[in-house]
């Protein structure tokens, strides 16, 4: 338990992807069967068990024992928070109010009126809004933060299901790395005009800890660039398909990096013979 429950923890928060969940715990379940039989000492054991982490750095970009801290990558946070509210542009748009000497004092809460409108529109679902702009065929970003564990992708995923088609799908789309300066920095997921992108290291407030990554991926998005940038990198499904020993022989690896088993094979690495109900029914006269 200890040595997985820092990688379940990051499948909950979304380093691990959906496509990505079953083909982690085959790995593990080999580690746990080794270990069981030979001893956590044995060599084959311990090389099967450290590849649970290998695995994990290849398909997100990240160690998974530096999972669950919050890193802020953000140069001098404060400062540039407090010019960037100060600009007039954004000074008006809040309205706020300028009388205050201080900027302490200087923004006031919504009036009545915004805030119940703002409490009437929470309690509603987006889904309406969100279709109708993707039907009317105009760009839509949705972005969580790896360490968001109130409305982070686990939750996305499941909220993104309740599309309609075909922007359901998206959650079954190639999920790919992020990577800004060389570093990976998150995962993307696009479908058509619909992008959901995560940002490493990030909570519910995504630009408190990662700005200048926030302003990357808004910069993208408007700009109407690649997600994969400059960076030419290992084909993330190529990658889950030979951790998977390309389905052991036994099946097909897909463009999601998972395998289709052949009949009487099962687990994410078709490892796994099993015996088919054709067969059983076959041997009983």
């Amino acid at each position: 338990m200890q040595r997985t429950s820092g990688v379940e923890a990051s499948i909950k928060a979304g380093f691990i992807g959906p496509n990505q969940i079953d083909q982690f715990r085959t790995i593990a379940l080999k580690c746990d069967n080794l270990a069981a039989k030979n001893g956590f000492e044995s060599a084959d054991a311990a090389h099967q068990c450290f590849e649970i982490f290998e695995y994990f750095k290849d398909v997100s970009g990240v160690n998974a024992l530096n999972v669950g801290f919050s890193q802020n990558h953000t140069n001098d946070l404060d400062s540039r928070n407090t010019e960037y509210l100060n600009h007039p542009d954004v000074v008006a748009a809040l309205n706020a109010d300028t009388s205050k000497k201080t900027d302490a004092n200087k923004y006031t809460l919504p009036g009545a009126t915004a805030k119940e409108a703002l409490i009437h529109d929470n309690l509603n679902t987006s889904i309406p809004y969100l279709e109708y702009l993707l039907f009317q065929n105009l760009s839509v970003l949705i972005f969580t933060g790896t360490e968001d564990f109130r409305d982070g992708s686990y939750g996305a995923y499941r909220w993104m299901r309740t599309l309609s088609s075909p922007y359901n799908l998206i959650v079954n789309r190639t999920r790919n790395i992020w990577f800004v300066d060389g570093e990976a920095s998150g995962y993307w997921q696009t479908l058509n005009n619909l992008h959901y992108v995560q940002i490493n290291f990030a909570g519910h407030f995504v630009p408190y800890l990662q700005l200048d990554n926030s302003v990357k991926m808004l910069e993208t998005f408007l700009e109407e660039e690649s997600w994969a940038g400059d960076f030419v990198g290992q084909n993330i499904s190529s990658i889950m398909c030979d951790y998977q020993n390309l389905c052991s022989g036994q099946g097909t690896c897909n463009e999601l990096g998972q395998c289709v088993c052949n009949e009487g094979f099962a687990l994410a690495d078709c490892s796994e013979p099993i015996e088919t109900h054709s067969s059983f029914f076959s041997t009983k006269k």
